[in-house]
C-alpha cells in the first residue's frame, strides 16, 4: 500500500495537492477563538473556498475538534 501526508496550518498551502481523505484536527484552538465571530467566520470561509473543490470530487474529510 502507498501513503503519503502532507501537513499544513489553517490558511496553509494546500491547492494543488491530492487526497482521498483529509483530517482537521484542532481548527478552534481555544475558548477565545471559539467565542470570536470573526475567528469563526475565517475559519469557515478556508474550509468552504479552498476545500469545497475537493470535497466536490468525493474527497472525505474528518474534524476533530474539541467543544469549548
Amino acid at each position: 500500500e502507498f501513503f503519503s501526508y502532507k501537513g499544513a496550518g489553517l490558511g496553509g498551502g494546500v491547492t494543488g495537492k491530492g487526497a482521498s481523505l483529509q483530517i482537521a484536527d484542532d481548527v478552534v484552538k481555544n475558548d477565545d477563538v471559539g467565542r470570536d465571530k470573526n475567528a469563526l467566520r475565517q475559519i469557515f470561509k478556508f474550509f468552504y473556498t479552498r476545500m469545497r473543490d475537493l470535497l466536490m470530487l468525493g474527497i472525505k474529510m474528518e474534524f476533530i475538534i474539541v467543544g469549548w
